[in-house]
């Protein structure tokens, strides 16, 4: 049996919270779509797509447990810093409007899935951000 799991992050949302200290204006109301994907070759796996009208350079994932009361663990992905736009070192682009990324979902081995992810932090091309610093 397959199962999945979608979970929807809105920016906006988050503007509010105590982790959104250090942003910057400008920001808009982005929305970024998670979704888990069941354990296939190669382990479980995580997709984000970006649903905001400009591209994504970075982004902080935390993922959980719902049964536990703090998170698993937590993962970076930045474009720039893995290669970005120099295609010749291998590097990924910022994620566009509308684009999607599949990455692997972080778990301990003999733990639990996790089956919540959070975005916690993002930021722009344009240098706009949210989240903690």
């Amino acid at each position: 049996m397959k199962m999945l799991i979608v979970v929807s992050v809105v920016v906006a949302s988050l503007f509010n919270s105590p982790a959104a200290h250090g942003q910057s204006n400008g920001v808009d109301q982005g929305i970024f779509d998670l979704e888990i994907q069941p354990a296939a070759e190669g382990g479980p796996k995580f997709r984000v797509t970006n649903l905001s009208s400009k591209p994504v350079t970075a982004c902080a994932f935390q993922f959980s447990v719902s049964s536990e009361s703090r998170p698993q663990g937590q993962m970076v992905w930045d474009a720039i810093v893995q290669g970005g736009r120099d295609s010749r070192r291998g590097g990924q682009q910022p994620l566009g409007p509308a684009a999607n990324m599949t990455m692997d979902l972080p778990f301990a081995v003999g733990g639990s899935l996790p089956d919540k992810v959070e975005i916690v932090a993002a930021v722009w091309d344009d240098g706009a951000t949210f989240g903690e610093a």
